[in-house]
């Protein structure tokens, strides 16, 4: 490319590897993206569900040539885009799942069946919603008792918003994922109902560009994947440095601070 790649990110400790490997979120010629394999890439955070998918079809430099998905998220999004015109790829996994994303409840709630009646709040069709989907149907409920609960859902915009739904008390339960796992964890009495580490093959992280752009830029694809994974070994290598990047560059994580 004759400008930085630009890739849409959410707040998610899964990144790391790219974050490290771009040595933060602004273009670096320091990076191991540029001195491996002579590409610039530029992160940007975009926590707003809506808003990332806007970028996405504006596409780069002004908008995003990749953004971050899941494969839940992916196959419920993709028709839409593919409908407006858009025709677009997974082309990455990036990670899975071990725990990173969760159902986080106050102390009323001891076990699934008991989310009845009660306020979930989450970002719609985002793997929250599939964890939780996955969740009640695992579950001794009732398909009326869940469908009961799908009618208290709380939708937000974004995961921040779903997280300070709950800790404000507007919410019972929160599904959430990490670095808002921990800080919804604020909440007096709160605790984790389940998780992703107890179905740790459900959720996986997925880059995703349009065909369009795959097609007319495979080195510059080719560059990002390898050196996204390069990054990953340094991070498993340098744990210190992915926490001091994460902080540094997105103040979800700032807030947490680094020795969490």
């Amino acid at each position: 490319l004759d400008r930085p790649l630009v890739v849409g990110l959410v707040s998610w400790p899964g990144y790391a590897g790219g974050i490290v490997a771009n040595n933060g979120f602004a273009p670096s010629a320091e990076s191991i993206f540029y001195k491996k394999y002579g590409l610039l890439v530029k992160f940007v955070l975009i926590e707003d569900i809506d808003a990332r998918g806007k970028a996405f079809v504006k596409g780069g430099p002004d908008g995003v040539d990749v953004v971050w998905s899941t494969v839940d998220f992916w196959s419920n999004e993709l028709p839409t885009f593919v409908k407006g015109g858009v025709n677009a790829k997974a082309f990455m996994q990036v990670d899975w799942s071990r725990g990173g994303d969760a159902i986080v409840t106050d102390g009323s709630i001891k076990k699934v069946e008991d989310l009845k009646n009660k306020k979930i709040s989450l970002v719609q069709y985002t793997p929250s919603h599939w964890l939780l989907e996955s969740v009640l149907r695992a579950s001794t409920l009732t398909v009326a008792e869940q469908n009961n609960i799908r009618k208290n859902l709380i939708f937000s915009q974004d995961v921040p918003t779903a997280r300070a739904a709950f800790i404000a008390g507007q919410a019972d339960a929160a599904v959430v994922w990490e670095p808002d796992v921990s800080a919804a964890l604020g909440r007096e009495g709160s605790h984790i109902l389940i998780s992703s580490k107890e179905q740790p093959n459900l959720i996986t992280d997925v880059m995703v560009a349009k065909q369009s752009f795959l097609t007319a830029n495979p080195k510059a694809i080719d560059a990002f994947v390898r050196g996204w994974f390069d990054g990953v070994k340094e991070a498993e290598q340098n744990s210190n440095l992915a926490a001091r990047l994460l902080v540094e560059n997105e103040p979800l994580f700032a807030d947490l601070g680094l020795e969490q």
